[in-house]
């Protein structure tokens, strides 16, 4: 792993997480109400919270970190239900 991969990894991203929900649904928000199919890329995704949040509103997402621990999935994660 990287420098930058261990250091963004020492972080506790599920507490980060809920401090940054709110600005996840702003910002999906801004992007308007007609979410299906549209294609979503989210390069620094940490804990999913704005890619999940877009696959709930029936967007395309593809999302990936530098933190391998976020991204060690070898098929597409099953979207929880909201």
């Amino acid at each position: 792993m990287s420098r930058v991969g261990a250091l963004w990894s020492s972080g506790d991203y599920p507490q980060i997480a809920t401090r940054f929900e709110s600005i996840a649904n702003d910002l999906l928000a801004t992007l308007g109400e007609g979410l299906t199919g549209r294609r979503l890329l989210d390069l620094a995704a940490g804990t999913g919270n704005v890619a999940l949040a877009a696959a709930r509103q029936q967007a395309i997402v593809t999302a990936t970190d530098i933190t391998p621990a976020w991204c060690s999935w070898d098929e597409p994660v099953p979207l929880p239900q909201a």
